[in-house]
C-alpha cells in the first residue's frame, strides 16, 4: 500500500470520526494497523449517524479517485498490517482529517528514485540540490518547490 493511500484512508477516517463523535482532544487513537478495515468501520458508523453530507461525500470521492483500489483489495486474503512508518503517516493524516485541514499528496519521490536505482545523492546532483533536501522531501519534513518538483519528475522518468 502506498503512503498516499495510507494518508487518504487516515484523513477520511479522521474526518468521518469528527463528524460522528466530534473532536475530543483527550482521545488519542493508536495508529491503525489495518487502515482499510478501519475506514470501513468508520464509514459504517458515519452512515448510521447520518453525518455524511453531499459535500463530505464529494470530498471522499475526490480522494478515492487518487487511489488504485486494487492496491489494497485482495479477495479472500486477510488485510496485511502496514509497517510502523505508514502507521505514523496514517495518524498524521487522521489528525488533518479530524481538523478538516487539506491533505497534501505528492509524487512519491522515494519510490520513484529507488525504482530508478538512484541514491538520494544521485538525485540531488541531478536536480541541483543537497542530499539533505532530498532526505527532507522523502521523509515529509518539507516539500520541494513546484519548479523543483518538475525537475525531479523529469529526472525520474
Amino acid at each position: 500500500m502506498t503512503d498516499n493511500t495510507v494518508k487518504i484512508l487516515g484523513w477520511i477516517f479522521g474526518r468521518l470520526e469528527f463528524l460522528t463523535v466530534g473532536y475530543d482532544r483527550v482521545n488519542i487513537p493508536f495508529p491503525e494497523r489495518t487502515p482499510v478495515s478501519a475506514y470501513a468501520r468508520m464509514q459504517q458508523k458515519a452512515e448510521q449517524a447520518r453525518v455524511v453530507t453531499k459535500s463530505v461525500d464529494a470530498q471522499i470521492r475526490e480522494l478515492f479517485e487518487l487511489v488504485d483500489v486494487e492496491e489494497f483489495v485482495s479477495v479472500g486474503s486477510p488485510e496485511k498490517v502496514i509497517p510502523l512508518t505508514q502507521q505514523g503517516i496514517w495518524q498524521l493524516a487522521y489528525y488533518k482529517g479530524k481538523s478538516n485541514k487539506p491533505l497534501s499528496l505528492m509524487f512519491d519521490i522515494s519510490r520513484a528514485r529507488k525504482e530508478k536505482g538512484l541514491t538520494q545523492a544521485d538525485l540531488a546532483e541531478m536536480v541541483g540540490v543537497s542530499q539533505a533536501a532530498v532526505a527532507k522531501w522523502e521523509s515529509g519534513e518539507s516539500s520541494p518547490k513546484p519548479e523543483t518538483l518538475e525537475k525531479i519528475k523529469a529526472a525520474l522518468q
